[in-house]
């Protein structure tokens, strides 16, 4: 292995990173600011500084440690915390010309995370699958989603990652990228973010196509309750004037609101983002209507096994639930159709029990019915579409095959999750022999290409047709399945809107 220092000069400015083996690696780079001082609600505005210096020692946003740290690992651990963190990653093959671009948008429930975390390390995906690798910071929790009139809109995340994905547009080619080939590839709230833009006209053209890994269903915010949650933030012991408080204030107050939010057996959050007319429109997740405006030529749309298991593991609700509780929660959900879905759900299952079941039943809602009808909508919108579900058992009977559970998969950095819970029990071979598979498919989507197995088995593309599915399992070579939803499902999510 070898390492040396290289740079690159940009129209935004002089960019310093290193070599290591056949990669360069810019870590640290700024794409934004906002105004010294006062900074802390404004919109990012992009980040010039002629041939002087853009890279930067990296941080991400304020944050508490996540509350998936017990099954993911923690994923910002060790690194130094701004709220000024506007920065970039970028992996390049050293004689990267006109490649493929994939930027990565990391997840955390909209309140964690950072692209700058050593997690997301591109260096697998530009050295052997020829990809240039873009990650982001974007802003976080009440810095980024509180909406009080007169003081935020609430969506400042979104305008920075649209600044990010214009620098891209304007930067990536001094390091061997193609701008006219972007693919915006997003996990959990990173995916609701790669979502809306391939539908929001604000990132018309900005991206060609996107990868969505576990959207949640979570519409965005409506103002009025926006307005509801800034209030209660406020009146919070130190929260009068946000502009001022302490971040060690904010954060505690940010807590305060997720736990108000909290709900048995449901995925909630606390601070997302809100409706905001053509931007972040409240029509987001009426799949039909979203397909109808998207701008992307292509999506691939996937979920775990068990994405709720992450969540009802480490929940502060009695685990495992007991028997009434769990027929209440279905009941609540699925009102008159909750015996025949839950005994739907039952049945796929060798050995079902209350958990199993808040498991599937809260996957199946959060996860697997967004996957499904978005992949429906946009194939008979005439949007090649490709789906998959990530099935590979982490021999955990609590975590079972959770949310968050790919990644590592996909970057193939299992050294950088070591203290993962979710990889324990996962041997080193299969963890090569699966990542290096799914890696190379989501690649060859990047590349323009079907996704595909290094052995040329190629991925089968979804129709209201087929539903195929594709499985990602213990074995290298994925397969396919009809994976089709039951109707009476189908009904709660039309339900829901």
């Amino acid at each position: 292995m070898t390492s040396n220092v290289t740079e690159v000069s940009t129209p935004a400015g002089v960019a310093l990173g290193v070599v290591r083996d056949n990669v360069r690696i810019f870590r640290g780079i700024r794409y934004g600011c906002t105004q010294a001082g006062a900074g802390r609600f404004q919109e990012v505005k992009p980040f010039r500084n002629g041939n002087g210096p853009i890279s930067e020692k990296y941080s991400v946003f304020p944050q508490l440690r996540s509350r998936l740290a017990d099954v993911m690992g923690d994923a910002v651990r060790d690194i130094t915390q701004a709220e000024d963190a506007f920065l970039l990653d970028v992996w390049t093959p050293a004689d990267a010309s006109r490649l493929p671009v994939l930027v990565f948008l990391h997840g955390g429930a909209f309140i964690s995370g950072g692209g700058c975390g050593t997690r997301y390390d591109g260096f697998r995906l530009a050295s052997e699958e020829s990809v240039v690798v873009v990650t982001l910071n974007y802003r976080l929790g009440a810095m980024g989603h509180l909406f009080i009139d007169g003081v935020s809109h609430g969506n400042l995340p979104f305008g920075d990652i649209l600044c990010a994905l214009q620098w891209v547009q304007e930067n990536v080619g001094s390091f061997g990228g193609d701008p006219a080939n972007v693919t915006v590839a997003g996990q959990s709230a990173g995916a609701w973010y790669a979502h809306l833009l391939a539908v929001s006209p604000a990132s018309r053209g900005l991206l060609r196509r996107n990868v969505l890994l576990s959207i949640p269903h979570y519409p965005p915010m409506p103002a009025d309750t926006a307005r509801e949650t800034g209030r209660f933030f406020t009146s919070l012991p130190g929260g009068s004037d946000p502009h001022t408080m302490p971040v060690d204030t904010l954060l505690a107050a940010q807590r305060e609101v997720m736990t108000r939010a909290a709900r048995f057996g449901d995925l909630t959050l606390g601070f997302y983002p809100v409706v905001d007319g053509d931007v972040v429109p409240e029509w987001l997740f009426d799949y039909r209507r979203a397909a109808e405006a998207a701008h992307v030529e292509t999506t691939l749309v996937g979920y775990t096994r068990d994405e709720n298991a992450a969540f009802l593991s480490i929940s502060g609700f009695s685990m495992p639930p007991d028997e009434h509780a769990v027929t209440e929660w279905f009941r609540d959900k699925f009102g008159s159709m909750a015996e025949v879905v839950r005994s739907n759900l039952d049945r796929l299952r060798d050995r079902p029990s209350p958990y199993t079941s808040l498991v599937d039943g809260g996957t199946w809602l959060s996860f697997a019915l967004p996957a499904h009808a978005l992949v429906d909508a946009c194939s008979q919108r005439g949007i090649r579409s490709w789906l998959y579900r990530f099935d590979l058992p982490t021999g955990s009977e609590d975590i079972l095959s959770p949310h968050c559970l790919e990644l590592p998969f996909l970057f193939g950095n299992r050294e950088d999750w070591d203290d993962a819970r979710m990889l324990a029990r996962i041997s080193p071979r299969i963890f090569e022999a699966v990542s290096s598979a799914f890696r190379h498919a989501i690649a060859r989507f990047v590349h323009g290409e079907l996704p595909a197995s290094r052995s040329g088995n190629a991925w089968d593309e979804y129709s209201a047709q087929t539903k195929r599915c594709n499985l990602v399992t213990a074995e290298s070579e994925p397969f396919s399945t009809r994976l089709d939803l039951s109707d009476t499902v189908q009904c709660v999510l039309a339900q829901r809107g």
